[in-house]
């Protein structure tokens, strides 16, 4: 394998953490072909823009809109790969999976044209996760940080920010040091997650947040 390619896929890894926890438990096993769910042949047809806003609110917490685009997968792969997860953490309503599962079984099917994946050189992988200084957002208190995070941030990430069933886990992130990064998807919002004004969260918060979250293990 090229090693960009190679490089992109560890990126691409690094970044699209798993969307639950230790606290989730194994992964489902792998269902059998016989036994495996099927789309059901009554599930509405979604509109692009209707797909669209579901995937941002249930899938792209933990990938990539790039990552998805590049699986062919039969319609029974797919109803599996969307109840698969769905087990792991992805908050699709119960109601919403058939019809998810059909999308994507015609917009990325075996016979869809292969994607041209994109390649970046080692070295760039590597910055696109790497620390950087915290600028405006260092000397965070992180006894402070606890208490706005479990006001802020717990019903959803759970209070050990191990993840829940709507919030992705927050430890051991990437992003964790990359404090600009981290308040650019706190003030713009991420999916499910609002986004929080300047005026209610402000640099200092998010330095005490950032502290707090550092110290989680």
């Amino acid at each position: 394998m090229p090693r960009r390619t190679t490089a992109l896929l560890a990126l691409t890894a690094a970044i699209a953490v798993g969307c639950k926890g230790d606290h989730a438990g194994p992964p489902p096993a792998p269902a059998s072909s016989a036994s495996a769910p099927v789309i059901s042949s009554a599930a509405p047809l979604l509109s692009d823009t209707a797909a669209h806003a579901m995937i941002v609110d249930d899938c792209l917490s933990c990938h990539t809109e790039q990552m998805l685009a590049q699986q062919r997968l039969t319609p029974r792969q797919w109803a599996s790969e969307v109840k698969k997860m769905q087990g792991w953490g992805a908050p699709v309503e119960p109601e919403n999976i058939d019809p998810l599962a059909a999308y994507l079984a015609a917009k990325y099917s075996t016979e869809t044209a292969p994607e041209r994946v994109p390649t970046i050189s080692p070295a760039d992988a590597a910055a696109a996760i790497a620390p950087l200084p915290d600028g405006a957002f260092a000397g965070g208190d992180a006894g402070r940080g606890a208490t706005a995070y479990h006001e802020l941030c717990a019903t959803c990430h759970a209070d050990d920010a191990g993840g829940a069933a709507v919030g992705v886990h927050l430890v051991d992130r990437p992003l964790l040091h990359r404090a600009a990064d981290f308040a650019r998807v706190v003030r713009s919002g991420r999916g499910r997650m609002p986004a929080f004004r300047v005026e209610d969260v402000p640099d200092a918060q998010i330095a005490n947040l950032l502290a707090h979250l550092r110290s989680s293990r």
